[in-house]
């Protein structure tokens, strides 16, 4: 067996040990339920679980509490069988209809689903916290630079020093974008080929997906590398339609976001703008 094949072996049996617990534990408040523990020896139904599924108490709990508020409700049971409970224990705390709620859970991480209830919460992109360790020799430097500003909290001298930091390097790119025109030779300007006029003549005719040059340089200009969703400072990682690209075929108004935004964008907006949010789509049970 080669090594292409023994890792393709490995992922399709963690796909099928991954449905095969999700439908044990949507089987578990229907367990409890009917007291089948009872029936086999065991003192409660998390003996049971451990004992016969090497589920643990926290995973049965969880069952428990989310197999509560879905009973009764089909769609958002057959969300638990397909992507099991933690996701769907997530999906609960949004609002809408069961149908959007399983839609979500469906197709978004865990990690946009829990960020997407925070910020439902509050309103606003929720803060994130980062913590650094700092060497002794680090430290030393840092209550420098503290001592240097004049700074009373540690939040506060940080800020400071990435401000600098960021203006030193805006600086030292403009002065250096600065030489590159100076030594432009524009006597050597390489001319069009044919195939680069016909290339740009088939995009006007159809244009593609993928977003040309000038609106990604003014992207990242205004969005300087970040996440453009209010209040988020994380790395944007996707470039977003807010436009349904099948309708507008235009990138004027991309926008550049990180990954769970970038999902939260999609589940909450024009969901059927994206390619792989569709292809998602087709493979949910649980909507009909």
């Amino acid at each position: 067996m080669t090594i292409r094949e023994l890792h393709k072996k490995f992922v399709n049996l963690g796909n099928e040990h991954r449905k095969i617990l999700y439908k044990i534990q949507a089987m578990i408040p229907m367990i409890n339920r009917h007291g089948v523990w009872k029936f086999y020896s065991c003192a409660s139904i998390f003996e049971y679980a451990a004992k016969y599924a090497g589920i643990g108490g926290e995973t049965v709990k969880k069952a428990l509490m989310v197999g509560e508020k879905v009973r009764g409700r089909p769609l958002l049971k057959r969300a638990v069988e397909a992507v099991g409970v933690n996701k769907v224990a997530v999906a609960l705390r949004l609002d809408g209809s069961d149908r959007e709620i399983a839609e979500k859970a469906m197709t978004m991480s865990k990690k946009s689903l829990e960020l997407l209830a925070k910020e439902k919460s509050v309103g606003v992109a929720a803060e994130q916290k980062m913590s650094i360790e700092l060497t002794p020799e680090m430290q030393k430097m840092f209550y420098i630079l503290k001592k240097k500003f004049g700074t009373s909290s540690n939040r506060e001298t940080f800020t400071l020093m990435m401000k600098e930091l960021l203006e030193t390097k805006k600086d030292n790119h403009q002065s250096l974008g600065t030489r590159k025109v100076e030594t432009k030779d524009n006597s050597k300007k390489a001319q069009k080929t044919l195939k680069q006029i016909i290339k740009e003549e088939r995009c006007k005719l159809s244009p593609s997906r993928n977003a040309d040059t000038k609106n990604k340089k003014i992207m990242w200009k205004r969005s300087g590398g970040t996440c453009e969703y209010p209040g988020c400072v994380k790395v944007a990682t996707h470039i977003h339609h807010p436009k349904t690209w099948m309708k507008e075929k235009s990138h004027d108004a991309i926008q550049n976001l990180c990954k769970e935004h970038h999902e939260i964008a999609h589940a909450t907006g024009s969901k059927y703008a994206d390619f792989e949010y569709r292809q998602r789509m087709k493979e949910i049970v649980c909507v009909t």
